[in-house]
């Protein structure tokens, strides 16, 4: 291979990986989030973990590949899917554990999690189900953190307002209980649980 097609070739993969078009530059912040269609759940352990097939696509850049001698070629950029399986800690919020001993704060954790298993299956039968990632390495567990979008519509949103879920960044679980506490009593009120 000739050292400008070789060039070319090293430019044009550089240029995909990064889903730049050669020669173009973008300034990235440093939380610069990711986002992908949901294709499918495969398994939902409870409201805020999960593990779903994503499909991303990219589209390579069209390039020109000069092999001297007015000998130029140009290849047409192609879009390219792959589906990933990935386990996902919802990122922003907390809903009850499976495993919690109390019966009320059980009840309530699986009503969070048919819950949000109904509002992600419709935004995945609807074909407008994102998620967004707010990380690129796996996090505690092996599981990227991450946020399911329908159009503006988030699932934290939807959970929180119906007493499903609190907000969460990582704090004590001890912190949060006096809210979720909150929340069963709410759901119990309502003779939901």
């Amino acid at each position: 291979m000739a050292l400008t097609a070789r060039i070319a070739l090293s430019l044009f993969l550089a240029a995909w990986t990064t889903n730049l078009a050669i020669g173009e530059v973008i300034r990235v912040e440093a939380n610069e989030k990711y986002l992908y269609k949901v294709k499918s759940v495969t398994s939902m352990y409870d409201g805020d973990s999960i593990r779903v097939v994503l499909t991303a696509s990219r589209t390579t850049p069209d390039i020109e590949v000069d092999f001297g001698f007015n000998d130029v070629i140009t290849i047409t950029g192609q879009t390219i899917a792959k589906d990933t399986p990935v386990s996902v800690r919802m990122y922003g919020f907390d809903t009850p554990e499976l495993r919690d001993k109390r019966p009320e704060w059980k009840a309530a954790a699986y009503l969070a999690k048919d819950k949000a298993r109904e509002w992600i299956d419709q935004g995945i039968a609807d074909g407008n189900l994102m998620m967004r990632s707010h990380q690129d390495e796996t996090g505690k567990f092996g599981r990227y953190l991450a946020n399911f979008m329908r159009g503006d519509a988030t699932l934290k949103d939807y959970l929180i307002s119906n007493h499903l879920a609190v907000d969460y960044f990582g704090a004590s679980k001890d912190e949060i209980a006096a809210a979720h506490q909150a929340n069963v009593d709410a759901l119990k009120a309502a003779g939901l649980i």
